[in-house]
């Protein structure tokens, strides 16, 4: 039969799965295009300046790329700028978070632990207004999100979703799923404070 394994053959991959598990290897022993390794974000490393420089051109690419797509969406000129890559704790990033605010709670498998994108509410309410039709350059005051424009909006976070999985698919192919949204940024949180 083709396709079937002999029992030599199931032997000897059973075996070399039992070589890789006691060596603690996952790669098989084979060298890995990149080395990964984990960053503790509760106690930031200084990131070295090449590490630095390659963030900053993902993300310079993704504010290109978020700029046309979000343009053609809601069909009016956005231009998304990165301002800078300054590694800090989380816990220091989510007290300079105003309240309330759109924070979004992302998986990014098959990269472990979750992602968090924040939208600031002087960015979503007149993106909210150009989408629903309305007149934008309007004062808007600072409160939540009604569940109407949080669903409205949702459309919006998975077209940036769309830009970051592109965007990163260079370094890492991931898979961005929106898992929760939340409001208020102690609620949000992601790893322990």
């Amino acid at each position: 039969m083709e396709g079937m394994l002999s029992q030599e053959e199931i032997d000897a991959l059973l075996e070399q799965t039992r070589e890789v598990a006691t060596s603690g290897d996952p790669t098989g022993g084979m060298a890995s295009e990149q080395d990964v390794k984990l960053y503790d974000f509760k106690r930031p490393e200084k990131f070295s300046r090449e590490q630095l420089r390659s963030l900053e051109r993902v993300h310079e690419r993704l504010a290109r790329l978020l700029s046309t797509s979000l343009s053609s969406y809601i069909r009016t000129n956005v231009n998304v700028k990165l301002e800078s890559v300054t590694p800090l704790s989380y816990q220091d990033y989510v007290y300079s978070l105003p309240q309330p605010t759109l924070i979004e709670i992302v998986e990014l498998p098959p990269l472990p632990g979750p992602a968090v994108i924040e939208v600031n509410p002087s960015v979503v309410f007149p993106l909210f207004e150009q989408m629903t039709g309305g007149r934008s350059g309007g004062d808007t005051l600072l409160r939540p999100l009604t569940d109407i424009e949080l669903n409205v909006f949702q459309k919006l976070l998975e077209r940036v979703l769309q830009c970051v999985a592109e965007t990163w698919h260079e370094v890492v192919p991931v898979r961005p799923v929106m898992t929760r949204a939340e409001q208020d940024p102690q609620f949000a949180q992601v790893v322990p404070v």
